[in-house]
């Protein structure tokens, strides 16, 4: 399954946060999928691919710079591909948080996190989304959260909004993926190609016969083309 670690962190101000690794005993490495941090804070998506049933697993998320309160949201797909497909961030000193985001595959989710470096305040997110878990610090007065489209897009290139209606006065960052189906091969049909060793204009003599008497005829020829022989 599809291993996803949504990060969104406090910062320092002035200062561009992020994150530097993401670790997992027994996973594979995990690697940086979207990182939104233009304003201050960050708002990143970390993946990795687990072929085995996971039990008791420890996550570790190592920030840049300093010490900061934030939220880890981990999420799994089932049935997902190994990797993320599109991805998009977005980062603005006001107005509703929101990024668009492509889809490039039939049947993808859509999912996003974000942070408020100003105010710890719930969010309103927009049309027929959910938000999956939310850090209202207000030891910080920040807001950390992860969203995502309640259904998948049926067909590619679809333009895809991940967006909060409010608040709309504060700094924030927004980092969005598409989570892809995994692909299923459509196997390839070979047709069956059937040489004649006559013309089609070629008629026997004796065109039937009782065939009261066996006979043992024979024939001689070297094929020119790749392939097996299926019959004569």
């Amino acid at each position: 399954e599809l291993i996803t670690v949504f990060l969104a962190s406090d910062g320092p101000a002035g200062t561009q946060q992020e994150f530097t690794s993401v670790s997992a005993p027994g996973l594979p490495q995990f690697t940086l999928a979207k990182r939104a941090n233009s304003q201050e804070g960050t708002s990143e998506v970390w993946y990795t691919y687990a072929e085995n049933k996971l039990t008791n697993v420890s996550i570790t998320a190592t920030r840049k710079n300093g010490s900061y309160r934030g939220l880890i949201d981990v999420v799994t797909f089932t049935g997902a591909a190994k990797t993320v497909g599109a991805t998009a961030a977005a980062s603005a000193p006001n107005g509703g948080p929101s990024v668009n985001l492509t889809t490039t595959v039939p049947n993808a989710m859509v999912w996003a996190v974000g942070n408020d470096w100003d105010q710890a305040k719930v969010r309103k997110v927009g049309a027929n989304q959910k938000i999956s878990r939310q850090f209202v610090d207000k030891k910080s007065d920040d807001t950390y959260w992860t969203q995502y489209q309640k259904s998948p897009f049926q067909y590619p290139g679809t333009m895809v909004t991940i967006n909060d209606t409010a608040p709309t006065t504060n700094r924030w960052n927004l980092a969005a993926i598409e989570v892809v189906p995994m692909q299923l091969t459509t196997p390839t049909i070979v047709p069956i190609t059937r040489y004649s060793l006559w013309s089609n204009d070629i008629i026997p003599a004796n065109p039937t016969d009782s065939d009261t008497q066996a006979t043992e005829i024979g024939v001689k020829f070297q094929s020119n083309v790749t392939g097996k022989i299926l019959g004569i």
